[in-house]
């Protein structure tokens, strides 16, 4: 008996949603790879990781417009939304009184992988500066004040905010090449 992906979604995303989707991942990838149809367990397990991928996508973008409401209370302005470029990502680019804001989102269901702050990586700072620099020369902004923020959503199992961090000047640019 073949297992399908798409008779699990309600499980993976229930399962996701309470911190053992990996666990039960690996438990249907084996049960998949007993079957005799080698193209068929392959592709089982290819739908199971894109739909992990895209429930992972739809949840940043979830905690990405929860970031907007809150920060919009707090007084930023929003100017960018997901700022790309080849070195990497922004988030949320805002104005707050006279400085520009480049904002780090992360946003995390329970607290079995960590808190959002601890996802921030030396890597992934030192992208967010080099896309902030892409940033400023497309704009041509010279001698603005810039601060990098971070903005932790921790939500319940139905995608309600239970709590939120920010972390205002969360880093700063230090010597090196960012270029």
């Amino acid at each position: 008996m073949v297992i399908t992906a798409f008779a699990f979604w309600d499980r993976i995303i229930y399962d996701y949603f309470i911190g053992s989707c990996s666990r039960w991942l690996l438990g249907l990838a084996k049960a998949v790879i007993h079957t005799s149809d080698e193209y068929r367990a392959a592709r089982c397990i290819f739908e199971i990781e894109r739909m992990v991928v895209m429930f992972r996508k739809t949840l940043g973008n979830y905690g990405e417009l929860m970031a907007r409401t809150i920060l919009e209370k707090r007084g930023y302005v929003i100017i960018n939304v997901k700022f790309y470029t080849r070195y990497g990502e922004v988030d949320l680019i805002a104005k707050d009184r006279s400085e520009l804001v480049f904002i780090e989102v992360k946003t995390r269901i329970g607290t079995a992988f960590g808190s959002g702050v601890e996802a921030i990586t030396k890597k992934k700072r030192e992208r967010m500066i080099r896309t902030a620099f892409r940033y400023l020369q497309e704009k041509n902004y010279q001698d603005i004040p810039c601060r990098f923020d971070i903005l932790a959503l921790n939500l319940d199992k139905k995608g309600r905010l239970l709590h939120y961090e920010l972390i205002t000047n969360a880093f700063a640019v230090e010597g090196g090449n960012y270029y």
